[in-house]
Order: C-alpha cells, then sequence, then structure tokens
C-alpha cells in the first residue's frame, strides 16, 4: 500500500503518491528554471489540472504515478524546449499530438464588452470585426431577440481564462513553448484593452441609464394621466372596463420596460451577467410580450364599444328657425368648439348633436336671419372646459347639421371649430 501526501497545482487540492510526488516535483523545477515567470508556472499548473481532470482524477482525487507519465508526455519534456530555431521545429512536430479540438469560448483579451464575438471569431479564425458587425446589424432585423440572443450567450458560454483556455479556443497546440508565449502575451493585451473596454462600458451604461429614467418618466405622467382621466368616461359604461384593461397592460408593459433597462444598466455598469439576470430578462420580455398582447385586445374591444357608447350617449337639438325663410342661399356659423356639415335638402332645418356627458351643458343656438344669409350662434360653448383632466379637454364638439339648399358663406373658412 502506497503512502500519499497532500498537494496543490493552481491553488487545486491533490492527493498523491510519494514517488509519483518526487517525480512531479522534478519536473516543475526543471520546467521553472526554464520559464523563469511565476504567471507562466501557473499557467503550465493549470494546463495539468485540465490534463488530470480528463484522466478522471478530479480536486481532492489521488494522483498516481501513471498520471505523472501522462502529463510528462502531453506536456513535454523541459529539455525539448529552448528558444532556438531546431527547439521551435521539435514543438511543431510534437503538435498534433498536443492539439485539442477547438473549444468555444469567450474571447475576454480581446472584447468589446463580453468577448462573445472575439470567442466566435477565435472559434472560427475569421476577424471579430466580421461577427461584430452582425451583432450590430442583427437586433435590427430580429426585433431586439439578438441582444437577448447575445445576452444568453455571454452567460453560457465559458471564458477562456488561463493560456491552455486560450490556445485551445483557437485550437492551437498546448505545449510548453506555446503556455508561456501566450501567458506573456495575454498580458500585454489587457493592459491594452482595458481602457477601451472601460470607456465603451461607461458610455453604454450611461445610455441605458438615462434611457431608463425616461421610460420611468413616460410611465409615471402617463399612469397618472390615465387614471385621472378615468373618472370623466363613467358616462362609456361598456368601454370603461376595456379601458381599465387598456390601461393596466400599458402600466405593466412600462414596469417590465424600465425593470429590464434597469437590470441591463447594472449589469453593463458591472460587467457581469448572472444566471439570476438571464432569469429576470425572460420574465420581464415574458411578461412583456403578454402586455403587448393584453394592450392589442384590449385597444380592440375598446374602440369597438367607444363606438356604441358615443352613438347612446349622442343627443340631438331641433334649433328653432326665424319664421321666415324663404330666399335663404347662405349660412354663417359664429362660435367654438364645433364643427359643422351641409346636407343638401329641399326643407330647411338646422340640427345639433352633442354627447351628453354628466356635468356637461346643454348647447344653446341662435339663429336669426340677414338678408339671404342664416346667422347661426353656438352661445355657451366659449366657456373653460368643465370636464378635463391634466392634459385634455373630455367635452366633445357640438356638431351642426344643416339641411337644405343653402351654402356656407365663406367657402374658404374652416368649419371645424373644435
Amino acid at each position: 500500500m502506497k503512502e500519499i501526501t497532500r498537494i496543490h497545482l493552481a491553488k487545486t487540492p491533490y492527493d498523491i503518491e510519494l514517488d509519483a510526488k518526487e517525480v512531479l516535483q522534478k519536473y516543475l523545477s526543471e520546467i521553472k528554471q526554464m520559464m523563469g515567470s511565476e504567471d507562466t508556472m501557473y499557467e503550465i499548473e493549470a494546463r495539468m489540472v485540465e490534463l488530470l481532470g480528463e484522466r478522471g482524477v478530479q480536486n481532492n482525487g489521488i494522483i498516481t504515478m501513471s498520471d505523472v507519465e501522462d502529463l510528462r508526455s502531453k506536456m513535454g519534456l523541459p529539455k525539448e524546449f529552448s528558444d532556438s530555431e531546431s527547439t521551435e521545429d521539435s514543438q511543431a512536430d510534437l503538435a498534433p499530438s498536443n492539439s485539442p479540438a477547438k473549444r468555444l469560448m469567450r474571447d475576454t483579451d480581446n472584447a468589446i464588452f463580453g468577448g462573445v464575438c472575439a470567442g466566435i471569431a477565435a472559434y472560427w479564425g475569421i476577424n471579430p470585426l466580421w461577427v461584430r458587425l452582425l451583432f450590430i446589424i442583427s437586433p435590427f432585423i430580429t426585433f431586439g431577440t439578438a441582444l437577448l440572443v447575445y445576452i444568453i450567450i455571454w452567460i453560457s458560454l465559458p471564458e477562456a481564462k488561463t493560456a491552455a483556455e486560450k490556445l485551445q479556443m483557437r485550437g492551437e497546440p498546448v505545449t510548453l513553448d506555446s503556455l508561456k508565449k501566450a501567458a506573456n502575451n495575454s498580458e500585454s493585451k489587457y493592459r491594452a484593452k482595458e481602457t477601451l473596454a472601460k470607456i465603451l462600458r461607461i458610455c453604454l451604461a450611461l445610455g441605458l441609464f438615462f434611457t431608463t429614467l425616461g421610460l420611468l418618466a413616460v410611465l409615471v405622467v402617463g399612469s397618472i394621466t390615465g387614471i385621472m382621466a378615468m373618472p370623466f368616461i363613467n358616462e362609456f359604461t361598456h368601454a370603461q372596463p376595456w379601458a381599465w384593461g387598456l390601461l393596466i397592460s400599458l402600466i405593466i408593459a412600462g414596469i417590465m420596460a424600465v425593470e429590464m433597462f434597469g437590470v441591463l444598466t447594472f449589469s453593463v455598469a458591472r460587467m457581469k451577467f448572472t444566471k439570476a439576470v438571464l432569469i429576470t430578462l425572460v420574465i420581464t420580455s415574458v411578461i412583456g410580450v403578454l402586455s403587448i398582447a393584453g394592450m392589442v385586445i384590449t385597444g380592440s374591444k375598446l374602440s369597438n364599444e367607444v363606438v356604441q357608447d358615443r352613438q347612446r350617449l349622442t343627443k340631438v337639438i331641433h334649433a328653432k328657425l326665424p319664421n321666415n325663410v324663404e330666399g335663404v342661399k347662405y349660412v354663417e356659423l359664429e362660435g367654438n368648439h364645433m364643427t359643422s356639415e351641409i346636407i343638401p335638402s329641399s326643407n330647411l332645418r338646422v340640427e345639433a348633436e352633442y354627447i351628453n356627458y354628466k356635468g356637461s351643458e346643454k348647447p344653446k343656438i341662435e339663429i336669426v336671419r340677414d338678408g339671404d344669409t342664416l346667422e347661426i350662434e353656438l352661445l355657451n360653448r366659449n366657456k373653460p372646459c368643465k370636464n378635463s383632466t391634466l392634459f385634455y379637454c373630455v367635452d366633445s364638439p357640438v356638431h351642426i347639421k344643416i339641411y337644405g339648399p343653402v351654402n356656407f358663406k365663406n367657402e374658404d373658412i374652416d368649419h371645424d371649430r373644435s
């Protein structure tokens, strides 16, 4: 029965047989003398952890001599590694056996935001610019769905953290030589990209923040206005329930939009998208879509019921004409908040249609004759609107219908004075 002891590779704990530990320590010491850099040694140990995992040796597992020999054969011997051309040729010869299958991961070294586009480009061996252009255009084609897809990919794809993972992402061989080069290059690239990424992240976060504030302001003002308007349509008994349904659907859709942009603002500012963020975005999107469907249904029903309620509430006044209207050829209108039309007829008469809202005044019409002109004046529509909300008047204009063989005296005057 072999004795075992405890070691750590890239901060991952393992149990290891004593004879295997001696061989592994000697192997790591030789590599360290050749590499020199602590960062490079960490990357090499991280690659060893991956190779052990492929052999079924996980965290707190037991490393045997056969495991160490497998590491040495796959990683390469330190004496095979040097900066000379001959060594590079020998590493190239070893490349096929050390070339892992490509892995789709996020390339944060070349990232603008999350490294999704850079990772896809690295996997397929193309310029990241083309992938980024595709993601920029796609939201306009997919009505914003591509943005949600990008976030899902961001959360689901692992980040290429170690040098070995970055090499695997490109399908390059994972050798001592390639690990050293990758470790040295990643540090310089990270410093160059960090400043640009911060600037872009701040700009995007500010844009999302002000969009969220705008949506919140619209939601608050719209909700207050809608609620204030409801008492003024009490007479629309059939339409009012659908009006409440439309208002509630609008409020829910507004809340979901504010929440979605708020979560995006917070996540972009922290540059961190978690599963909780994804779940929140999915739930808000589903509720938002359902509320939009509710808006379509309630809005359609509301428009139909409003027509029926208006017909029920519409009253007609038959205006009193002067005793002698023979020879009248023209009509002239005076007053505000009214519309008018002439309907050809053999007999002259005047009607006024209005919607009988609660608290509305019955229209008063005075008609006098002046030569061949009939002057029609609406007397009590010059006062301020009694039934009004914060932004608009609920009262409908009086519609004057003139029947007879007459014309407007001034045809160029607008007869819609609402």
